[in-house]
């Protein structure tokens, strides 16, 4: 059990040491919002995705969330 702590501490620090890399990666890979979060909204089951549709809203708040 101690190995398993030190190694979850260990863990800890390196990913605190690198959490702007980190941010950078996650930052590059998602060029497109709107594309991640249509992918998104298919995966909870929005199918319809024209003007006002609830699929369509479901969209652009997951792609706002992205944005921030």
């Amino acid at each position: 059990m101690k190995e398993f702590e030190s190694f979850v501490s260990q863990l800890q620090k390196w990913v605190q040491k690198d959490k702007s890399n980190f941010m950078g990666i996650i930052e590059k890979e998602v060029e497109n919002p709107f594309a991640v979060a249509t992918a998104a909204a298919k995966k909870e089951g929005y199918k319809d995705f024209s003007e006002d549709s609830a699929g369509a809203k479901k969209r652009d708040e997951i792609a706002e969330a992205i944005k921030e």
